[in-house]
This record gives structure tokens, C-alpha cells and sequence, in this order.
């Protein structure tokens, strides 16, 4: 089993018994606390997912040390303008020990209802089978009957007779 907690504006993938280092913590060395804000709970069967957070999920951790992190070195400089400094931080951080990872399954499984397989695939060939329908009435709505299409060419032909009448009687008729 493991969890997803936010701590300190950063994430962290934990499990029992892990030990990390996580930004300062306002409490005693030795003293147990929890992780309010937890993201994701995975049991290898189950994951629940958080919409920012879990509801009523937590982590139990307890607070083993503080300690200075490593020194970073802020360094600025200006070419040719003789302006340099030099400054170093270290940020007081601490360590932590998770003692165990609390989920809510039982509100979760009251939120989301389970579809059987069955059922979900029933439901999805029906929609399939009605959106085949409305394709086939809709291409029909859009084909013209065959009395319009002989209408219709009977009209084209007669323009063209037409015009080629009026070209002929343009040729003929001197000016």
C-alpha cells in the first residue's frame, strides 16, 4: 500500500515504515502527527483518487529529527561593473518516519455505484444501434426520391437544348 501526500508545496509517494526528508514541520522531536492533504491512496487492488484530496483519508507519521539541508550558494555577478556577491542557505528540514496510511474505502464505495460488466456493454450496443438508425434515417432524408432525379435531368437537358438553340439562331440571323 502506498500514498501520494503534499507537504510543504511538494509531493511525496510514501509507504509504511518509509523514512523522508520533508520542509520544516512545526512540531517536537518524537511527537505523531498527520498528513491532512493526501492525494492518492493505492491498495494493489483499489486506487482512489482525490479531487484535490481525499476526504477523511490520512497518513500517521511521526517526527524523528531537525536538521539543516545542504548549503546552496546564491551567487551574482555583473560583468566588467566590479559588483559580485556571494551568499549561502540552509534550509531547516525534517525527518520523518510514516506509520501507517488510513484510507476511507468505505465512503468511497458509497459514492461510486459499480456497473457490471454485462450491463455496461448492453447499455453501449444499445446507443450504437440507435445511432446506426438515425445514421440510415437521416442518409435516406438526404437521398432525393427518383421521380425528382428524372425531373431534375429532364430540366438540365432541356437547358442545354435551349442554348444550343439560341446559339444556332445567334449564327444563323446575319447582322
Amino acid at each position: 500500500m502506498f500514498a501520494v501526500i503534499k507537504t510543504g508545496g511538494k509531493q511525496y509517494r510514501v509507504s509504511t515504515g518509509d523514512i523522508i526528508e520533508v520542509e520544516r514541520i512545526e512540531a517536537k522531536p518524537g511527537t505523531s502527527f498527520n498528513f491532512e492533504e493526501v492525494l492518492l491512496i493505492d491498495d494493489g487492488t483499489r486506487t482512489l483518487l482525490g479531487n484535490p484530496y481525499l476526504p477523511k483519508a490520512r497518513v500517521k507519521a511521526e517526527l524523528l529529527e531537525e536538521f539543516k539541508g545542504e548549503k546552496v550558494i546564491v551567487f551574482k555577478k555583473k560583468r566588467r561593473k566590479q559588483y559580485k556577491r556571494k551568499r549561502g542557505h540552509r534550509q531547516i528540514q525534517s525527518r520523518v518516519k510514516i506509520l501507517e496510511i488510513i484510507p476511507d474505502f468505505e465512503l468511497k464505495e458509497k459514492e461510486i455505484p459499480e456497473i457490471k460488466p454485462s450491463e455496461e456493454l448492453k447499455f453501449i450496443q444499445v446507443q450504437a444501434e440507435e445511432l446506426r438508425e438515425a445514421e440510415v434515417k437521416t442518409q435516406e432524408a438526404e437521398r432525393p426520391s427518383e421521380g425528382v432525379e428524372k425531373e431534375v435531368k429532364f430540366r438540365k437537358k432541356a437547358k442545354t437544348a435551349a442554348k444550343k438553340t439560341r446559339e444556332k439562331e445567334t449564327k444563323s440571323s446575319p447582322d
